[in-house]
């Protein structure tokens, strides 16, 4: 077994703490869900099984639906709401999810 190099910590962002993105507007703090996969840019991180892996359809359905709540649960309010929940969903469209299941997951 060839032996893995050592983690190593990356620099943080400005505008990053844990899993939240924020910015200071007027003297209001915004903030939502990080995603390193920005919509239309290159996938940078893998987090999930592609649509036609061999878990369980209710699996698949249930990882993104918890995916959406904490997209909803990590945003300040609805303007950056919207934008974050976009990147989600097409995380999950590169990954093959069905237009169907990602419709039904909002509703």
């Amino acid at each position: 077994m060839v032996p893995l190099p050592p983690l190593e910590l990356e620099d943080a962002k400005e505008d990053t703490f844990l899993e939240t993105t924020f910015r200071i507007e007027g003297g209001r703090i915004r903030h939502w869900l990080k995603n390193e996969n920005p919509r239309g840019g290159p996938t940078k991180v893998w987090r999930y099984h592609h649509f036609a892996s061999y878990c369980s359809y209710e699996q698949k359905r249930a990882t993104l639906m918890a995916c959406m709540k904490k997209v909803r649960a990590m945003a300040s309010d609805r303007g950056v709401l919207y934008p974050s929940a976009v990147q989600k969903m097409e995380e999950f469209r590169r990954l093959s999810y069905p237009i169907a299941v990602l419709r039904g997951v909002c509703t």
